[in-house]
């Protein structure tokens, strides 16, 4: 019974009592006949109703009064014991009636399951690649505060000829322990600060990573936009960002939003470490799009840096149209994507940079002119770059990091802007001409300045 550690420390606090004082004790918390029999069964008495195994007494008349050796304070303890013990004793209740009613009998399959937290018609399923989705029983969700979007790792059953499994245990909780997490802040009352830590991509993203850092450079934080007239090389550009960022020990987290089946077989190949998400039915779109941004909510709030690439936000827009949701309704609904990021003073980071086509109908031209306001990064790729097969065609005269001076050194500053003028006076081949001659940007630094 003492296995507890409470029970444990309050039954070490009895013995260090002498027999008046737990006669007294007894007395308060209603242990029968309190004024007869030995310390022990007096000690053992008072801890039975601690645990909840037993029911409290009427205090008895009989004997002495209380005197001043009498420990209120230990018959407090006592009954906050109690509560705790009896709280615990509903959770367990609850799980194993929840564990009964989705996974029981000899034929049931145990396994490992990690998915990401929905909740869908009320109620709660974990969602992950691996394993489908499992039924998580409310009472995970209460005991150790979960949150939707959060990646929970635990262990699962299934029974036979039963689609839906059910969560039995709950090992991890964003990759941390799940106590771990009971304090943590949350993401609406974040503090956010600028951008003032540099996301760099030139180790693995290539020469179009190493222009970014240049003339369009990411801060932790930071919301941006790859504005890009169709057919351009947008998803490309994506995943050299995406390769870039992975080897910088952050949370890498890829939507793509409608694309085709090679497009997503491409993207995904060579980024291990960056987790993707896709969906190609509209029906889709919405659900995984909003869980897959309060995931990486999640893990900002863990503190992490996190990033979230979007390619396809406009067909996230057209995704509620279809589902009956007006124009600036939908609009607004993946401005809030963007809207989300931010660098969090004393924290972690969230990092948005979505894909949007700069041609098309009315949608496309909304979303462009609303999502003016919230960006503070644009990168502009350019169509007639893109027919003469120019990769990347970055349009390095339009794109832009705002504060760019909290990101950059001084001599990085007079080397993009060195840049910028050999753009305009001799085109962007010749920008590109100077990237692939040298090695990295520290070599490309010290040419242009000296």
């Amino acid at each position: 019974m003492t296995e507890n550690p409470l029970l444990e420390k309050l039954k070490n606090k009895l013995n260090g009592r002498n027999i008046f004082e737990v006669r007294q004790i007894a007395r308060q918390v209603g242990v029968p006949q309190p004024t007869t029999g030995k310390k022990e069964r007096l000690v053992s008495g008072i801890l039975e109703i601690a645990a909840g195994n037993a029911d409290p007494a009427a205090p008895s008349t009989v004997g002495r009064t209380p005197s001043e050796s009498y420990d209120n304070k230990l018959v407090s303890e006592v009954f906050s014991c109690r509560a705790q013990c009896l709280v615990a004793k509903q959770i367990q209740g609850d799980t194993a009636s929840a564990q009964l009613s989705v996974a029981s009998g000899a034929d049931a399959e145990e396994f490992s399951a990690s998915g990401i937290l929905v909740k869908q018609d009320g109620n709660f399923f974990m969602r992950g690649k691996s394993c489908g989705d499992v039924f998580v029983n409310e009472t995970f969700v209460k005991r150790f505060k979960l949150r939707v979007g959060d990646k929970v790792s635990g262990t699962a059953k299934r029974k036979q000829g039963v689609a839906i499994a059910g969560l039995m245990s709950v090992s991890a909780v964003n990759g941390a322990q799940p106590e771990a997490l009971e304090n943590r802040a949350d993401f609406d009352g974040l503090i956010p600060v600028y951008p003032d830590r540099r996301l760099t991509l030139s180790e693995d993203g290539g020469t179009a990573g190493r222009i970014i850092d240049l003339i369009c450079p990411i801060g932790a934080g930071q919301r941006g936009i790859i504005l890009s007239p169709h057919g351009t090389g947008k998803t490309t550009l994506l995943k050299n960002i995406a390769l870039g960022l992975k080897s910088g020990g952050l949370k890498v987290l890829t939507l793509l939003i409608n694309s085709r089946p090679e497009e997503i077989s491409d993207f995904t190949s060579g980024l291990d470490g960056a987790e993707v998400f896709y969906c190609a039915a509209h029906a889709e779109d919405i659900h995984t799009a909003k869980f897959v941004s309060e995931y990486a909510k999640r893990l900002t709030e863990c503190s992490h840096d996190t990033v979230l690439l979007i390619d396809g936000l406009c067909e996230y827009a057209r995704s509620q149209i279809l589902n009956g949701t007006t124009l600036p309704q939908a609009v607004e609904e993946a401005k809030s994507f963007l809207s989300a990021a931010r660098n969090v003073k004393c924290g972690g980071s969230l990092t948005v940079i979505a894909t949007l086509p700069s041609d098309g109908g009315e949608l496309e031209a909304t979303l462009c002119a609303s999502l003016q306001s919230v960006v503070n990064m644009r990168l502009i790729l350019s169509a007639e770059l893109s027919s003469a097969r120019i990769y990347p065609p970055v349009d390095i005269l339009s794109s832009r990091t705002l504060r760019d001076e909290k990101l950059l050194s001084d001599d990085e500053i007079k080397c993009a802007d060195t840049l910028r003028s050999v753009c305009e006076k001799h085109g962007f081949a010749a920008v590109l001409k100077l990237f692939k001659e040298t090695a990295d940007n520290a070599q490309l630094l010290s040419q242009i300045l000296n």
